[in-house]
């Protein structure tokens, strides 16, 4: 399809699943867009904000790709109206992810509920989406290294395929060689439960770890009933876990779950520090602690938790 701009200066497009209307210009809130393939066939610049309306459920695949903001001005994904803390719903359900940031910097997701389950019988609308499935997928795959991704008071859950284990709340996926990396990341705030794998993951299992993921901060967020680990990280350097709660990493509650997971698990990772986390209740057999330092790391230091 067609993908528009406007040059020049920066936006505000607003979302409005029952009385909006894709002919309209999104610019307010008495003229909003309707659907989320509105919103993917926009190029986006530098300071544009994406509001969806608090409280409603919009079905699709939110998909952001080759296209960045800067670190004053970032392309910001938020909620408007509604009672104070409440989020649109974002559901990917028969989608790889709910929100898919593909090859971009400088972008923020806040303040939105994310789900992408499946009762039977599933339904996958694309191929990657036929064993795996993200809350949040954010990737680097066919060029190098991106930044500045911000992820902050999202509200993730119930995210699973029918048949398969491979649900993911955060999935920071890199490709596999030195060439790709992130750098400074933060998913901070966010509540995640329910998830048939891990909660959030940082993975990148080939390179050379001079090109490993940098800046990569996971503060803050608390973390329930997931199928895998709390948090993986893969690959890291320079990095900060601090301020998380994890209850349950590994739970068996879902058929789907994979039932066995750390609240943390780091391989291949180095200068990095995990402090004033608390984790309880992890289950499962094999790798299933609180904490775990496995293998290919370098000065990481679990602390004062």
């Amino acid at each position: 399809s067609c993908i528009a701009s406007i040059q020049g200066w920066s936006a505000t497009y607003f979302v409005d699943s029952l009385l909006g209307d894709d002919a309209n210009d999104g610019l307010s809130t008495v003229s909003a867009w309707k659907t989320i393939d509105k919103i993917n066939a926009t190029l986006l610049s530098p300071g544009d904000n994406v509001r969806f309306k608090a409280n409603q459920t919009i079905a699709g695949k939110l998909y952001l790709t080759l296209m960045s903001g800067t670190d004053l001005n970032p392309i910001v994904i938020d909620s408007y109206v509604g009672t104070e803390g409440s989020k649109a719903i974002i559901d990917g359900s028969g989608y790889r992810a709910a929100i898919h940031i593909d090859k971009c910097s400088y972008i923020t997701l806040q303040n939105l509920e994310v789900i992408n389950g499946h009762e039977a019988p599933a339904v996958s609308y694309e191929t990657s989406a036929e064993t795996k499935r993200a809350g949040v997928l954010v990737g680097t795959w066919g060029v190098a290294g991106y930044r500045g991704i911000v992820i902050d008071n999202l509200y993730i859950h119930n995210i699973y395929h029918e048949f398969d284990t491979n649900g993911i709340g955060i999935d920071l996926n890199v490709a596999n060689n030195d060439t790709h990396y992130l750098e400074d990341v933060t998913v901070s705030n966010c509540t995640i439960e329910d998830t048939a794998l891990h909660a959030i993951q940082l993975v990148k299992w080939k390179g050379d770890s001079i090109e490993a993921n940098r800046n990569i901060q996971i503060i803050n967020n608390t973390i329930s009933y997931v199928g895998g680990a709390g948090i993986l990280l893969g690959r890291a350097v320079d990095s900060l876990v601090s301020g998380n709660i994890v209850n349950y990493s590994g739970a068996n509650t879902d058929p789907r779950m994979l039932a066995r997971g750390s609240g943390l698990w780091t391989w291949f990772c180095s200068d990095t520090i995990a402090e004033y986390n608390h984790f309880s209740h992890a289950r499962g057999i094999l790798d299933s602690c609180g904490m775990h330092i496995d293998i290919g790391n370098h000065n990481v230091i679990y602390q004062y938790n």
